[in-house]
């Protein structure tokens, strides 16, 4: 109700000032056919604030009918047909409107929007050019002229209007990133990076900046011009984990390996940084693992990892996988533990889990996870062949055999399957049953 009063009080002012004549004037006498045409106004207005839009287009059009120079209701039933998304007709009668008063922004304002929701932009940005010039500091206007100049594909006057507005509201982000995408659309990075070295300029203690000029320069192979920024961030802040990423990047493209590894491994202490942008860094660290003792560089950063992001498996793998290269199995077996109260899928963790829980002879907590290995790996030979050594040491021979049966019917690896075949011997031999214990020998050594 307050928004309906509102909109009439102010079609009524504009009533008002369509007929106001000059203040050192006298008042005109109201003859009884103007005051009929307004009586007709009045209660189009009623109709229309009560969404009763054919009646109020019916006053509106009896206005205009006996005052074709009613410049008001020319304007209302460009409303009404704008509201029917008739624009043809609200151009219509706004164009009317703005003959008759051509120092009323509403009505070029309204003509303006017409022509936006037409396509029309050229018509539009005239228009809103017009608009702008009655009201220059209007942002609203200035947008939609922009908006019409974009359409256009006028990049760089569409820039100039973003400029202006910003004079009026400050700096936003939105027509910041608006700007620099033009700029780099028309592939001008230098001026893409300008737009934030003119935000640096006016606030040089904020690393953001830097960081989103670097970002522009890296993404478009212009690595060297982006470390000048990398380093000014990362004296302002050097605990802003984005930074220390693309310095450690930055560090490895130019080879220099330490300072790479400085420079990531302070990215890997923020939180912040996307665990998705650490593992491949991280990976790439334990690579050489497989063949050669672990480094000081991957035990540090995947003790960073578990420290900074614990709910993250790779972190404890990586930690796991170190122990049992250093051969400490019992530390092995309780990374790659927390490992897989994380992520329980991943046979890679519990391949390596259970060679580390045979190796430290934890016989007793593979039979406690019997159920889960069976359940998750029902045909790994690898996996079902562990069970049963873990019973053949706990002395329970019957159950080895039939884990060890398990595991043969899905092995097709040749060394494999002779590795099955003398667990098997042993078994048998501590059943007492050395007929089967000799076979089970003989087939191993024919694998």
């Amino acid at each position: 109700m307050t928004k309906k009063f509102f909109c009439l009080i102010l079609s009524l002012l504009m009533l008002i000032f369509g007929f106001a004549q000059k203040s050192n004037k006298k008042a005109p006498v109201i003859t009884p056919e103007e005051r009929a045409i307004s009586v007709q106004f009045a209660d189009g207005l009623k109709y229309y604030y009560s969404e009763n839009y054919k009646d109020a287009e019916q006053k509106f059009q009896n206005v205009i009918a006996h005052n074709v120079s009613h410049a008001p209701a020319h304007y209302m039933l460009a409303q009404i047909a704008a509201g029917k998304k008739d624009y043809a007709s609200a151009e219509h009668y706004l164009k009317h409107a703005t003959k008759i008063d051509k120092d009323n922004i509403w009505y070029w304002a309204a003509l303006g929007e017409v022509m936006e929701n037409k396509g029309d932009y050229a018509s539009a940005e005239k228009t809103w050019a017009k608009v702008c010039a009655m009201d220059g500091k209007n942002e609203e206007y200035l947008l939609h002229y922009a908006e019409a100049l974009l359409h256009q594909g006028k990049l760089t006057e569409t820039i100039h209007t973003f400029n202006k507005i910003e004079t009026l509201i400050g700096t936003t982000e939105e027509i910041t990133n608006a700007k620099v995408e033009m700029w780099l659309y028309m592939n001008n990075v230098k001026g893409a990076v300008g737009e934030y070295d003119k935000l640096i300029k006016a606030s040089p203690s904020n690393e953001t900046y830097y960081l989103k000029a670097a970002n522009i320069y890296i993404s478009n192979n212009m690595t060297d011009k982006a470390f000048p920024y990398l380093e000014q961030a990362a004296a302002i802040n050097p605990k802003n984990g984005e930074i220390q990423l693309m310095l450690g990047n930055y560090y490895d493209a130019k080879g220099d390996k330490n300072a790479a590894f400085k420079a990531w491994l302070a990215a890997f202490e923020s939180a912040e940084v996307p665990v998705e942008d650490k593992m491949p860094i991280l990976r790439r660290y334990l690579i050489p693992l497989a063949q050669n003792n672990a480094t000081p560089e991957q035990i540090q950063l995947a003790e960073t990892m578990t420290r900074v992001n614990p709910d993250v498996v790779e972190g404890w793998a990586a930690m796991g996988s170190i122990s049992l290269r250093q051969k400490n199995y019992e530390a092995a077996t309780q990374y790659f533990e927390k490992a897989i109260a994380i992520d329980a899928a991943q046979f890679a963790i519990w391949q390596d889990y259970l060679y580390c829980l045979v190796k430290a002879k934890k016989y007793s907590k593979i039979i406690e996870l019997e159920k889960d290995i069976v359940e998750l790996f029902p045909t790994n030979p690898m996996a079902l062949f562990t069970v049963g050594t873990a019973y053949a040491n706990l002395k329970q021979p019957e159950k080895a055999i039939q884990y060890f049966e398990k595991s043969m019917k899905y092995s097709f690896d040749k060394e494999e399957i002779g590795h099955i075949y003398s667990a098997m011997a042993e078994a048998y031999h501590d059943m007492g049953n050395e007929a089967k214990a000799a076979e089970c020998r003989e087939k191993a050594t024919q694998n």
